[in-house]
């Protein structure tokens, strides 16, 4: 596999984390449990790489 394919599967975790919010319908409360779960947790800027180098 060539390793410019490699980069094209890769997915900004945050931008995820942000779309998913926005799609599911949720309270309040839980909204702000989440919140403060992000705010103690920052998401990764890159996810992970799915497979070992050779």
């Amino acid at each position: 596999m060539d390793s410019k394919e490699a980069h094209t599967a890769n997915r900004r975790l945050a931008q995820w984390r942000v779309t998913w919010l926005i799609e599911h319908p949720t309270s309040h409360q839980l909204l702000w449990f989440i919140d403060s779960f992000v705010l103690r947790n920052p998401p990764l800027r890159q996810a992970p790489k799915r497979w070992a180098q050779l």
